[in-house]
């Protein structure tokens, strides 16, 4: 009974509070209950180039939203095509080999295309679908080279079209609740910034022979996070990168790496990366300042 004089009023007689920003999910069930019909608009018709790792992530996602209508797919394993299209029921999605992509760039409804093949395949794809008029997300990297890149941001920007790289975890609500934190400033002056990327799964060894290294394939993504999250970019960058897997190391790769980073704030970034986690993905950030420490798990 002590308590009872801090019994707060039924909930139904205050003003409900809204579902906070890292429950995108909760807000989007509102949404589809109210049939919030003005907010999908009208399809947008894509083509996909790719149904490897990458392009079979993104073609879970564009079979199931109904703001998309696929129109194409291009992918020059044709065994799996009748398999792909029977299981994600795409009855009207037309499947092309790379050589007859022009059939894409070519067709006006197309209005954007999805690339998720091999790297050394992204830059003919991304320029060719911006000189016609179609608007572009890319798996990183954009190109192979610096320059390259540069080059397909310089077409972006004269066609007028965009050019996305799928750096996805901006995108996270928990992550992007961190970047908002600390760039207004409600978390202080950050001492370290650390953050943990652990495959679920050894990819297979086909994929990572095509994936471009450790590095260019997964640490791209921590280190696009870490400077994007603070603002600023590294002064000084160290790295200690290991092959405990025999068969990674017989193809010039790594499994596991960790990179420091300092940043002219003083900030320090450490970076955790492996190619296999027992426990499941592993995908986690923590910041530490004077006052206060916390991680990704504080808004879950």
């Amino acid at each position: 009974m002590a308590t009872l004089k801090f019994k707060d009023p039924s909930p139904y007689k205050q003003e409900l509070p809204k579902a906070p920003v890292a429950d995108f999910l909760y807000s989007s069930f509102l949404k589809d209950i109210a049939l919030q019909q003005a907010e999908r608009g009208t399809a947008v018709q894509m083509a996909l180039f790719g149904v490897g790792r990458a392009g079979s992530i993104h073609l879970s996602a564009l079979a199931h939203n109904p703001r998309v209508k696929l129109l194409y797919i291009v992918d020059d394993v044709q065994e799996k095509w009748d398999a792909i299209r029977q299981y994600w029921k795409l009855d009207d999605t037309v499947f092309l080999c790379s050589n007859d992509a022009d059939k894409v760039f070519l067709d006006p409804r197309v209005r954007a295309v999805v690339v998720a093949t091999p790297t050394n395949t992204h830059e003919w794809i991304v320029t060719t679908a911006l000189n016609h008029g179609k608007d572009v997300f890319c798996e990183k990297p954009v190109a192979e080279s610096i320059s390259s890149a540069e080059h397909c941001y310089k077409q972006a920007k004269k066609a007028g079209k965009l050019l996305f790289c799928a750096f996805q975890r901006r995108f996270d609500p928990a992550f992007n609740n961190i970047k908002e934190r600390v760039r207004s400033g409600e978390v202080g002056h950050v001492h370290t910034i650390k953050t943990c990327s652990r495959d679920a799964q050894l990819p297979s060894l086909e994929y990572l022979r095509s994936s471009s290294g450790i590095f260019h394939d997964t640490a791209v993504h921590d280190i696009d996070l870490i400077c994007w999250i603070l603002g600023e970019y590294p002064t000084c960058v160290a790295t200690q990168a290991s092959t405990l897997t025999p068969e990674i190391a017989e193809i010039g790769d790594y499994d596991t790496v960790v990179i420091t980073l300092q940043f002219p704030s003083g900030t320090l970034g450490i970076i955790d990366i492996s190619r296999l986690s027992s426990h499941g993905y592993d995908q986690r950030i923590e910041i530490k300042q004077s006052q206060l420490s916390w991680d990704t798990r504080h808004l879950q």
